[in-house]
């Protein structure tokens, strides 16, 4: 009977990564938006990361010295 319950469990697991994939994708930008805007909003998020990242880095050798 483990044999059965590991199959299911497998394919419960799988459908519900699909699902939280296309969400993720409607919240970048709305349906039917222009390909440019999409990819400005991209590289605006790029962007930030990359500050926050950096700002973080600063700190953290701050506190090692």
């Amino acid at each position: 009977m483990q044999n059965n319950e590991n199959p299911q469990s497998e394919q419960n697991a799988q459908p519900n990564q699909p699902a939280t994939e296309p969400e993720a994708i409607n919240e970048v930008s709305p349906p039917g938006a222009p390909p440019q805007m999409e990819l400005e909003k991209k590289l605006k998020d790029a962007e930030q990361k990359y500050i926050y990242l950096y700002a973080d880095f600063e700190n953290y050798k701050k506190r090692a010295i």
